[in-house]
C-alpha cells in the first residue's frame, strides 16, 4: 500500500521494529483476551478475599483505623501491584495469558517493561474493576489492534502466540 506521497504504508497487523523492519504478529482476539481476563480477574479476587479474610483475623483486636488502612494497602497491593509485578517477572505473561497462549509486547514488538506493566495496572484497576469491564471491552472491538485502554496508554498490544502466521507463498 502507498499513501499519496509514494511512500509505503505499513498493514494494520504489522509491528515495525526500532531499525524499521515491519514484522507481522498475530494480535489476540478480544474473546480471547476477555477469557484471560477472566481468569485473571478471578484469581485477583480469590487472592484478595483470602487476604481479606486473613489479615481480618490477625487484626480483629486492633483499632478500625489500623484495620482500614491494613484494607486498603492490601487491596492496592493485590489489585495493581500483583498484576503489574506478574506481568513484568514472567515478561507479559500472566496465568490467564499462559493458559491461553498470549503475551504482551510493546508497540514495537519488544518485551514489556515494569514502567509499561504498572501503566497498564493501573489503567486496569479503573476500567476493570471500577467500571466493571465495560470501556475494556468496548476499546478492545473498537481498535482495530484490539487494543484497551491500559494498551493504548502504556504503547504495548497483545499478541497470540499460538496463532499460525499466513505466510506468502515463495516466488517460484
Amino acid at each position: 500500500m502507498t499513501d499519496p506521497g509514494g511512500y509505503r504504508s505499513y498493514a494494520a497487523d504489522d509491528l515495525v521494529t526500532g531499525e524499521g523492519v515491519a514484522v507481522e504478529v498475530p494480535v489476540a482476539s478480544v474473546a480471547a483476551r476477555m477469557a484471560s481476563g477472566a481468569i485473571d480477574v478471578f484469581l485477583t479476587l480469590v487472592v484478595l478475599i483470602g487476604g481479606i479474610i486473613f489479615f481480618g483475623m490477625l487484626s480483629s483486636t486492633s483499632s478500625e483505623a489500623v484495620q482500614g488502612i491494613v484494607a486498603i494497602v492490601y487491596s492496592s497491593l493485590v489489585l495493581i501491584g500483583m498484576p503489574a509485578i506478574i506481568e513484568t517477572v514472567s515478561h507479559g505473561r500472566s496465568l490467564g495469558r499462559l493458559a491461553l497462549g498470549l503475551r504482551v509486547v510493546r508497540d514495537d514488538g519488544g518485551p514489556a517493561t515494569a514502567r509499561h506493566a504498572m501503566v497498564r495496572a493501573l489503567v486496569g484497576y479503573v476500567e476493570i474493576y471500577l467500571l466493571l469491564g465495560v470501556p475494556a471491552v468496548i476499546a478492545s472491538m473498537v481498535h482495530p489492534r484490539a487494543k484497551r485502554l491500559g494498551d493504548m496508554a502504556a504503547g504495548t498490544i497483545v499478541i497470540s502466540q499460538r496463532a499460525a502466521l499466513r505466510l506468502t507463498p515463495p516466488p517460484p
